[in-house]
């Protein structure tokens, strides 16, 4: 399931329509579509959910290619799962 099946059904649930509601339904589809199009065409995902990355610092998406792009999980330290000491 993909974060535009979890938007779509996100607005099914919801038991207010917001007003911009529909355009990102469509918005949504539109994607999917475009996806099942590409991905059967090139044999690969298109490029903007391919190269999708998640920043753990803010917790929001980077594209690899993007030009502003840093690697914050290098420079985070990791936790033993045994004994909870930090080393980087």
């Amino acid at each position: 399931m993909s974060r535009y099946h979890l938007a779509l059904e996100a607005l099914r649930r919801a038991r207010r329509a917001a007003e911009p509601a529909q355009e990102l339904a469509a918005h949504c589809h539109d994607t999917l579509e475009r996806h099942h199009d590409y991905i059967r065409e090139h044999l690969e995902d298109l490029p903007e959910v391919r190269d999708r990355v998640w920043d753990p610092t803010t917790a929001r998406p980077v594209h690899l290619d993007s030009p502003t792009r840093r690697r914050p999980w290098a420079e985070l330290p990791v936790p033993c799962a045994l004994c909870g000491s930090s080393f980087a």
